[in-house]
């Protein structure tokens, strides 16, 4: 986690260049950090203070200014140099170096100093928000623990650090603790909180053979566990690992800032040269006019923006996180702020995905002869039709029988038997492929219809629960002005226009396999803005390449699920559709806190910069104004850890 904080304070005081890098093997206030910066401001002030004595007012008084100046900023002025000889000459150092400089040529040691001391305390005061920013975010995402009681071979607890545990090795874990890797309960009986994983509320009974994550807190019992992944497998790292892309939230702050860098920065850099060489030659007195354009210089920094924003993406993650959506990276939130169309996949999201058998129709075969030949044909398949008409046969399917099995995902299942028969099931998108009608669908539910070669044998019907915050999930995303809440589906054009009215919803589209939810997300695409997103929620078991597809991809339960860590963009711990509109909330907020402080940071500098123009402000004073701006700014930012309900 330190990279975090470490890349945002490298960004903000740029320790580039071969010069400052030889001075810290050599520089004793360097090696103590902050703390060594701190020393040297307090000893440059105190050296400064003594110039205000009768006695060094003349003469010494200067030279010891300067030497407390230097013993201040020594380090910025190497810094600056490296990133010169590197053409870096917009960096921040670089003009914090010669807006300093500029001021003490022409008389003003005293406010450049102050103006270094400033600088620097205030980049104490960034580099301790965002720590702090920092500890109360991971307090959320990282739920591992440092130590497990692991069972020796003589039967001994012994405490050991949980990376030292390995597969097969067995733990104790008392009633409070937190499980701390992924396991099969040995011995016990239990109650285990699992709402930090899987936003669950319900606590859920464990007893020997039950498997538990890591990261859940063992409620009741104790329990001895016998460990199935190690640290770096368990899923607690994984969920950690998932949001992985925090650590680039500088990186990627930092270039979404260009404005700053291409066309802010140098534009205060011609201006600065203006008021420095313009008007003197018109006006004269160089050594006011050149004072002030040291000020406008230091106004150029675009960093105050840099970590205001870099800060605020921060926490809008970690309160997401707290709120069951994990953001895998700032493109992901950026996108998901301008979603203009949410599109479900009904299996799975809208509902549960655990279908029953309702009904069966057989036409030339009793239904249990029908349920036997569905049963060969989705012998090998791992869907949740497929689970669901094998749990309703008597006796499982002789896979010896099998001769050749063929699947076309969406569509059919197919296989030949050793007796000659070929047995389809399939949806109506099998019949049209065959050529044969489709009955009609009456009962608006989802249904297998099965062939024996050319011959129809007649239909299974199943039915899936919907999930009971599903409309509460429409509703939510038409608060938040989406102009399309829609759902892609695999039932009949009919079935599905029921649901979407039943669900409020926009649209419904039919879609059997990937390659037509693909021309769905393609057209849908085609019909937005350009400046807005398209939304695609799935089930992350059977989709993953559909999660990829779109502008966002989210999963919902997807950290169980490898493919869906890999191809979505945000995951929704809990099992409610209702979350994605938590996820628009969150990537909006983001978005206006941001938007805020940019504003602010903005007003800030041009105030400060009209006062310096016409003399009004001297360089240390702008700092003050600039390094209020930015801890207000960087406070204000913690705003987008929460979202209103």
């Amino acid at each position: 986690m330190s990279n975090f904080t470490d890349k945002i304070i490298r960004q903000i005081k740029r320790p580039d260049g071969k010069f400052s890098e030889a001075l810290r093997k050599f520089d004793m206030f360097s090696r103590g950090g902050n703390a060594g910066i701190i020393v040297r401001l307090i000893i440059g002030a105190a050296i400064y203070l003594l110039t205000c004595l009768p006695f060094l007012r003349n003469g010494f008084g200067m030279f010891f200014q300067i030497l407390a100046f230097l013993l201040c900023s020594y380090d910025v002025m190497l810094e600056a140099f490296g990133l010169i000889t590197g053409k870096r000459f917009f960096a921040p150092r670089v003009m914090i170096s010669i807006a300093a400089l500029l001021a003490v040529c022409v008389g003003y040691a005293a406010d450049a100093l102050l103006f270094i001391v400033i600088y620097r305390a205030f980049e104490i005061i960034i580099a301790l928000i965002i720590k702090r920013n920092e500890r109360d975010v991971m307090r959320v995402l990282n739920l591992r623990v440092k130590d497990v009681k692991v069972y020796t071979a003589g039967g001994k607890l012994m405490n050991t650090p949980v990376s030292k545990v390995n597969t097969g090795d067995h733990y104790m874990v008392a009633p409070g603790d937190r499980i701390p890797l992924d396991g099969i309960v040995a011995d016990g009986v239990s109650e285990i909180d699992t709402e930090t994983l899987t936003g669950e509320t319900v606590l859920r009974k464990v007893h020997k053979g039950s498997p538990v994550l890591s990261g859940s807190v063992n409620v009741s019992g104790t329990l001895s566990v016998r460990v199935t992944a190690d640290l770096e497998n368990s899923f607690v790292t994984k969920r950690l690992q998932y949001v992985e892309g925090y650590k680039e939230y500088d990186k990627k702050v930092s270039r979404s800032l260009s404005f700053f860098n291409s066309i802010f920065t140098p534009v205060a850099m011609i201006v600065s040269l203006f008021v420095g060489i313009v008007p003197p030659i018109i006006l004269g007195n160089f050594t006011y006019w050149l004072h002030n354009a040291s000020v406008l210089l230091a106004l150029c920094c675009p960093v105050p923006v840099f970590a205001a924003s870099a800060i605020t993406y921060f926490a809008g993650v970690g309160g997401a996180a707290a709120k069951g959506v994990l953001f895998k990276d700032k493109e992901a939130i950026d996108s998901m702020g301008k979603a203009g169309c949410v599109l479900f996949d009904k299996n799975g999201t809208l509902s549960t995905g655990r279908f029953v058998v309702t009904d069966i129709e057989a036409e030339r075969v009793t239904g249990k002869e029908l349920l036997e030949l569905a049963s060969y044909a989705y012998a090998k398949a791992d869907n949740p039709l497929a689970k669901a008409i094998m749990a309703n046969v008597e006796k499982k399917p002789d896979l010896s029988k099998i001769v050749n099995n063929y699947e076309e995902a969406g569509k059919c299942c197919v296989v030949q038997l050793s007796d000659g028969r070929v047995v389809a099931a399939g949806n109506e998108a099998m019949l049209k492929m065959m050529e044969m009608p489709v009955p009609e669908n009456q009962n608006c539910d989802t249904v297998v219809y099965i062939c024996v070669g050319r011959d129809y044998m007649g239909c299974i019907h199943l039915t899936d629960k919907f999930r009971s915050d599903a409309k509460v999930a429409v509703s939510k995303l038409r608060e938040l002005e989406i102009a399309n809440v829609a759902m892609v589906s695999s039932e009949s054009k009919g079935t599905s226009a029921v649901i979407a009215k039943n669900l409020e919803l926009d649209n419904a589209y039919m879609a059997y396999g990937e390659k037509e939810k693909t021309n769905v997300f393609d057209y849908l695409i085609k019909e937005l803005p350009a400046e807005e997103a398209l939304v695609y929620v799935g089930n992350g078991y059977d989709d993953p390449q559909l999660l990829e597809y779109t502008d966002v991809g989210v999963a919902m339960n997807g950290l169980i699920y490898e493919n869906a860590r890999k191809y979505s963009n945000v995951i929704l711990v809990k099992s409610e559709p209702s979350g994605i509109s938590t996820a628009v909330r969150y990537a909006k907020k983001i978005k206006e806190v941001c938007d805020t402080n940019a504003v602010i940071m903005t007003a800030a500098t041009a105030m400060t910069a009209m006062l310096a123009i016409f003399g009004k402000v001297n360089l240390w004073t702008a700092a003050l104004i600039l390094g209020i701006a930015v801890v207000v700014t960087m406070l204000y930012a913690r705003r987008a850890y929460s979202i209103k309900k």
